[in-house]
């Protein structure tokens, strides 16, 4: 708990966000004596925000590429869009599956559920949703996510080298 403590008080001075710290194979992330605690990684999110430790460059690993974004919040919705702008980008290699959206109506819901299409220009501001990303490592567009990592997320330090 106190370390998590000291990761809160401590990642606002930081001046090189980006992969060393949100790396969740590799980096800070990815310490498993800070994060133990089931939940530990979660509450840490909650207290800096999502779009603080959102790790583009993993986004499509197990384990990592499981999300629930409530669109009402600034950062959940930057970082849903993030998702759907790399699944856009990624082709037919990236594909967004069990999505779910709570303010879907009813009859929608039944029908598998899919992104509408005005969502990859605009987010709406209400509403959890719920997606899985999976994407072929042969499609995954590094550079793509680099540039959307600095220009949106503000990231300082992106590995040059693709992930393994």
């Amino acid at each position: 708990r106190r370390s998590r403590d000291v990761f809160v008080v401590l990642s606002p001075r930081c001046l090189d966000h980006g992969a060393p710290l949100v790396d969740v194979r590799q980096g800070v992330l990815a310490d498993a004596d800070l994060f133990a605690v089931k939940g530990g990684r979660a509450e840490v999110v909650k207290r800096l925000g999502m779009a603080t430790l959102f790790d583009v460059m993993s986004l499509h690993l197990d384990g990592s590429n499981r999300f629930e974004f409530d669109l009402a919040k600034c950062d959940e919705r930057l970082c849903a869009g993030i998702v759907l702008q790399i699944q856009k980008a990624e082709g037919q290699g990236g594909r967004l599956r069990g999505c779910r959206w709570t303010d879907a109506l009813e009859e929608e819901q039944a029908d598998q559920w899919s992104v509408p299409k005005q969502w990859y220009q605009a987010l709406p501001h209400h509403g959890i949703f719920f997606c899985t990303y999976e994407c072929k490592q042969t499609h995954v567009q590094w550079s793509k996510r680099r540039d959307l990592a600095t220009h949106l997320l503000g990231w300082v330090t992106v590995s040059a080298a693709a992930p393994d």
